[in-house]
């Protein structure tokens, strides 16, 4: 995680979005050897994440994440 303002574009969002449809494919088509069933909070989670970053995208704002993110842990 960078330190410093961070702008979030769509393309940041939609490389997020493919990148979890194409770990959705392995889950779906790999072996099981080589995947771990993801919690369904977790996978929630990342749909709020992702929705969340879609939203940031759109309003095309420059925050400090890492910043906020440490405070919040």
């Amino acid at each position: 995680m960078a330190q410093g303002p961070f702008r979030i574009t769509r393309a940041y969002a939609k490389a997020l979005w493919d990148e979890l449809a194409q770990g959705a494919l392995v889950q779906a088509w790999g072996s099981r050897k080589e995947s771990v069933p993801l919690p369904a909070d977790l996978l929630f989670l990342n749909g709020l994440q992702l929705g969340f970053y879609s939203v940031l995208a759109r309003l095309n704002v420059e925050v400090d994440y890492h910043a906020l993110e440490r405070e919040w842990v």
